[in-house]
């Protein structure tokens, strides 16, 4: 109880007039106990957890922003993963699923993102943290491949995908779509044995109508809710993400 009362004093005190703290000051304060978080989180494991409420808190008093949370976690923090699981965990409890969204949302605006502030696989975080409803485009995306594995019609793979997106208040739009460009060429791929057997054909035509009918078996995926020329470019970023994977 004792965290709750210190976060609402503080925001009292900066949001007071004439000010009784200022933004730069509150930061010296909190830079201060990032530099030594990870030997205090020895003695009190439930520092992260305590700081990441002051960091929430400030980010909705706008005494912090995002930027200088990103930067002073690049500077002060060495298990990132951690710090970045259990900030966006407290952002979603402190804030509930309504609020929280939009405030990441404003972060992402910002420039700041799982992977700017050093965590290399969102899926995972997401996963491990269980931050779905922070992250709905995630649940879907993992989704996908389940329906794609076995011989269900496109249409029903669309419903599938369509009933999962409202039931989480998600909008289908080109980023699901893009997701679905990635998986099925994926899929193609391995069908037609990997991308090392691909290249042994490259510059010959023996592959091509085997790959053509890898993609025609589910044109009418790639197609969907990709009406608009910018949606298809979008796309088709994603064609070139895959081909520079494998």
């Amino acid at each position: 109880w004792v965290c709750p009362a210190q976060v609402k004093l503080i925001g009292q005190l900066f949001s007071a007039h004439p000010k009784k703290l200022n933004e730069k000051e509150l930061q010296q304060g909190l830079c201060r106990f990032l530099q030594d978080l990870e030997d205090i989180a020895i003695d009190v494991p439930s520092a992260p957890k305590v700081l990441c409420e002051f960091l929430v808190h400030g980010t909705k008093d706008k005494y912090l922003t995002w930027d200088w949370i990103q930067s002073m976690a690049e500077k002060h923090v060495l298990d990132k993963e951690r710090f970045v699981g259990t900030l966006l965990s407290t952002l979603l409890a402190e804030l509930g699923a309504k609020d929280a969204a939009p405030a990441w949302r404003g972060a992402g605006e910002n420039g700041v993102s799982i992977k700017t502030l050093g965590v290399e696989d969102e899926s995972a975080l997401i996963e491990k943290y269980a931050l779905d409803q922070l992250f709905p485009l995630s649940v879907v995306g993992r989704l996908i491949p389940g329906l794609l594995a076995g011989d269900m019609p496109d249409d029903e793979i669309i419903a599938e995908i369509e009933k999962s997106a409202g039931e989480l208040e998600l909008t289908v739009d080109r980023e699901i779509s893009r997701m679905l460009v990635g998986h099925i060429l994926q899929k193609a791929v391995a069908e037609l044995g990997g991308a090392e057997t691909l290249l042994k054909y490259e510059g010959e035509d023996l592959i091509v109508p085997q790959e053509k009918a890898a993609l025609k078996k589910r044109e009418k995926l790639l197609k969907k809710w990709l009406e608009k020329q910018c949606d298809q470019a979008f796309a088709l970023f994603e064609v070139h993400k895959c081909a520079q994977d494998l």
